[in-house]
C-alpha cells in the first residue's frame, strides 16, 4: 500500500486487511525459503536457491532475502498482467493492425517498460515471454471485443493499468 508511513498506521479496516496479508505473505515466503534449506532446493538452480546461494545467513540477510522475493513475486506478476490487459485493449479495438502485412519494424528501444542500464529489470526477458504465452493462450481460443459503454483510462498504480477495460470475450 502506497500510504505515508503516519497514514499506514492508523488502524482502519483497510490497514489491518493488508497488514494481515502482508504477514501472511512473509511468512509464506519464509517458509518457502525454510523449506528450500531443508530439502536442498532445486536441481539445475531457481531463482530461490541463486538467492540463497549469494546471501549469508543471517537475520538481516534474511529479511532482505524474504523482500527480493516478494518483490520479483508482485513486480513480475503485475506487470505481465498489465501487459496483457493493454494488449487485449488493443487488439479489442484493432485485430487487423496486428496482422503480419500491417507490421512495421519496431524500434527495440521505443518503449521502456522495464527501464534501461544497470537498473534495468532482470526479469524483463522473463516477463515479455510469460505475456506472449498468456496471449497466445487466450487468442487461440477466444477473440476479444470492447463493451463500447466503456472509457478506458489510465490508473496509475505499481504500474499504469487500463482502467474500466470492460472486454467480452467470444469461443472461436
Amino acid at each position: 500500500m502506497f500510504l505515508p508511513p503516519a497514514l499506514a498506521r492508523i488502524p482502519l479496516p483497510a490497514n489491518r486487511r493488508y497488514a494481515a496479508v502482508r504477514t501472511r505473505l512473509r511468512h509464506a515466503v519464509s517458509d518457502m525459503i525454510d523449506r528450500n534449506r531443508t530439502e536442498g532446493g532445486a536441481i539445475g538452480g531457481d531463482l530461490l536457491t541463486a538467492l540463497l546461494e549469494s546471501a549469508p545467513a543471517t537475520p538481516d540477510s534474511r529479511t532482505e532475502l524474504v523482500d527480493e522475493l516478494i518483490l520479483m513475486l508482485m513486480a513480475g506478476t503485475e506487470s505481465t498482467a498489465t501487459t496483457v490487459a493493454w494488449t487485449l485493449h488493443e487488439l479489442s479495438r484493432d485485430p487487423d493492425r496486428w496482422l503480419a502485412d500491417n507490421q512495421h519494424p519496431a524500434v527495440r528501444k521505443a518503449l521502456i517498460p522495464f527501464g534501461g542500464g544497470t537498473r534495468k529489470c532482470a526479469g524483463d526477458t522473463f516477463a515479455l515471454t510469460e505475456s506472449a504465452l498468456v496471449l497466445a493462450s487466450i487468442m487461440s481460443r477466444w477473440t476479444v471485443e470492447p463493451v463500447r459503454r466503456n472509457t478506458v483510462r489510465l490508473a496509475a498504480y505499481g504500474a499504469l493499468q487500463p482502467q474500466g477495460l470492460y472486454l467480452r470475450t467470444v469461443a472461436r
